[in-house]
């Protein structure tokens, strides 16, 4: 079924009901709430330190496709892609 123009739809909607569905939040209201995607434990610092232990335990060629990747993968969950596959290795974009 297709319909021909946009429609308004009015909905009552629970910013916390959004945000307790965390990151299997549809894509759709994903806009509408901020969902906290890590935890203090698993905080930026943690990240960092444990992305630098990683790197540091990679031949000096592997490191910027590694990089790569997990920019790509980044991209990929912000921008609502399903894959990092979905986003151009040269320029970002899909």
């Amino acid at each position: 079924m297709r319909i021909p123009d946009s429609a308004v739809l009015p909905l009552k909607l629970e910013p916390a009901a959004l945000r307790a569905q965390g990151e299997s939040l549809a894509p759709l209201f994903r806009g509408l709430v901020r969902v906290a995607r890590q935890s203090a434990a698993s905080g930026p610092a943690s990240s960092a330190s444990s992305l630098k232990q990683t790197l540091a335990g990679l031949p000096e060629a592997e490191r910027g496709p590694m990089l790569l990747e997990l920019v790509r993968t980044h991209v990929a969950v912000v921008l609502g892609h399903s894959s990092p596959d979905a986003v151009d290795q040269k320029n970002g974009l899909p």
